[in-house]
């Protein structure tokens, strides 16, 4: 099974189609381990296991880069990104919905451009700039605006911790990004030093509890962005339900002082009663 390879108007633009365009499909049952083990096949399945091991435990930057050089790959990508297409879709639309509809935006961590180039798509007075740590995902990604005609997309190949574009940001997004880095405080120095004064930074992370909120919040606070906004988006993927905390921060402004232990105890018991498990386990 192939993606169609047909690419969605801007007039119309659905970020699910969208997704669907660079073959990042929606699963939400076993379905796709058969799927995505025939669409690879036993050899490329082997190299994906063997690059993927390492960093389950962390790993060093060599071997993620390593790791994210390979699923920039046509067929590698689409398996690799379809594990987490609901989370993908919810992430997207979040910050989508925060973004202002002109401006600079930074897309730090793009990979090959499936959400940077939505961003772009959905409003022409944008200015979008992808940079990540892959020179393969980056040379994919601008593949992939020319193929659609994304004029207002620019993709960089960098390092997030050592450097960012020399201009101002009226926006800056993470999506599962900056939230698992390895010297995240430099980054997040980075970052707030290339908010224009009225800028976000809009950050989605894969925090599965509290303490790594809370650290993520304190870290962001030494580098003078401050929390405007928290909340949570839900997902649902290979049949499993999820939630991933939602961070605003602003340089200055008023700043929120959410309760984050009652915030994911709140959360956790909405994924037991959605599991139908709150019962035996209310807290996850």
């Amino acid at each position: 099974m192939r993606r169609s390879g047909k690419v969605p108007s801007r007039r119309r633009l659905d970020l699910e189609q969208h997704l669907l365009s660079f073959g990042i499909r929606p699963f939400n049952s076993d379905d796709y381990w058969l799927w995505g083990g025939t669409l690879l096949g036993p050899r490329r399945a082997k190299r994906f296991e063997q690059l993927r091991q390492p960093l389950i435990d962390g790993g060093t930057v060599e071997q993620m880069l390593a790791f994210y050089d390979y699923i920039s790959r046509p067929i590698v990508a689409d398996v690799a990104h379809s594990t987490k297409t609901d989370a993908i879709r919810v992430s997207g639309d979040a910050v989508e919905s925060t973004l202002p509809s002109e401006g600079r935006i930074l897309d730090v961590g793009c990979s090959i451009g499936y959400l940077t180039t939505y961003y772009g798509l959905r409003s022409a007075r944008r200015n979008v700039t992808g940079v990540d740590l892959s020179a393969k995902a980056i040379s994919r990604a601008r593949r992939e605006a020319a193929k659609r005609k994304v004029e207002n997309v620019t993709f960089l190949s960098g390092d997030i911790t050592e450097s960012l574009p020399g201009e101002k940001f009226d926006a800056i997004v993470s999506t599962q990004v900056l939230g698992k880095i390895a010297n995240r405080g430099n980054a997040l120095s980075l970052v707030s030093q290339a908010l224009s004064p009225a800028g976000t930074l809009v950050s989605i992370e894969a925090f599965g509890n509290c303490s790594l909120a809370e650290s993520y919040v304190a870290e962001a606070a030494e580098c003078r962005l401050t929390l405007t906004r928290f909340d949570f988006v839900y997902f649902s993927d290979l049949g499993d339900n999820g939630a991933y905390p939602v961070f605003r921060f602003a340089l200055g402004g008023n700043a929120v002082s959410p309760d984050l232990p009652h915030e994911y105890r709140l959360v956790l018991d909405k994924l037991g009663r959605l599991s139908g498990t709150e019962e035996e386990n209310p807290h996850g």
